[in-house]
């Protein structure tokens, strides 16, 4: 069977994507995990990273000619459309990320769920303990990052998975 392996260097969201590109291709390829630095010794032919972040390009241009590399978007789960929708419309929201690029397609991701009524701010987990907003909306698989002192009560995890247009 083909390899395949999902590079990245947050765990949870290796393991969410080897659970969700393992579930479509099962039966059809291998789907294991890897960090960029252990991408050289893998044996997998194929590589999926997350498609808005920098790691793809880098990849791209790193196996140029020697592996396939593909990129996939996510999309919010139905569960967690409807924690954000528990918010009224005028509660500030904060939409966070690792990464400024990161979280401005997160953010995408949370118009395209059919939630942009509420005033929105964009930011990475470093700037959360100064965002002035009533709400954080983070990517479940990223939890790990909020910092500490974050109050808990002020953050909605939501859960994603692989786009239908990926």
């Amino acid at each position: 069977m083909p390899e395949i392996a999902i590079v990245g260097v947050h765990e949870k969201s290796m393991l969410m994507l080897q659970r969700r590109v393992g579930g479509i291709l099962k039966g059809i390829a291998n789907v294991s995990i890897c960090t960029p630095e252990k991408a050289e010794s893998s044996r997998a032919s194929v590589f999926i990273c997350y498609s808005h972040g920098y790691r793809l390009a880098l990849m791209k241009e790193k196996y140029k000619n020697k592996k396939i590399i593909l990129g996939v978007e996510l999309a919010i789960l139905p569960a967690g459309i409807r924690a954000i929708q528990t918010l009224p419309l005028y509660k500030k929201l904060g939409i966070v990320a690792e990464h400024r690029r990161c979280a401005n397609w997160f953010f995408v991701e949370v118009v395209r769920s059919g939630i942009s009524d509420n005033p929105v701010i964009i930011g990475t987990f470093e700037e959360m303990p100064v965002m002035q907003v009533d709400a954080f909306v983070v990517p479940e698989e990223l939890a790990d990052l909020i910092p500490k002192g974050v109050p808990a009560d002020k953050v909605i995890l939501v859960p994603r998975t692989i786009s239908p247009w990926s």
